[in-house]
């Protein structure tokens, strides 16, 4: 398959010098290649869905972007988050 591969080789890239190793691994461990074969099956829905999207860029403030109620929490962290900074810069 194309695409497990592409996902073992791209494993082996993040190990410069150490990539006969790691495709020698995944060959070993059916365990982790079906790992492995799950993320390349996940990037590749990803990939397909976001080939149906299409952007539409929109002015909004940081309160409309976060209206929804579902996205309360997120909208408390990033503001939580950002103060954090703000307060470690003010020092």
């Amino acid at each position: 398959d194309k695409d497990l591969t592409k996902a073992v080789v791209g494993e082996a890239q993040k190990y410069p010098g150490e990539e006969k190793k790691v495709v020698d691994f995944y060959k070993n461990n059916p365990q982790m290649m079906e790992n492995l074969k799950g993320i390349a099956f996940e990037d590749k829905v990803m990939n397909f869905v976001l080939n149906l999207c299409t952007k539409k860029i929109k002015k909004c403030t940081f309160d409309e972007l976060f209206k929804s109620d579902k996205l309360s929490q997120e909208k408390d962290k990033i503001r939580k988050d950002s103060n954090l900074k703000k307060g470690k810069q003010n020092e």
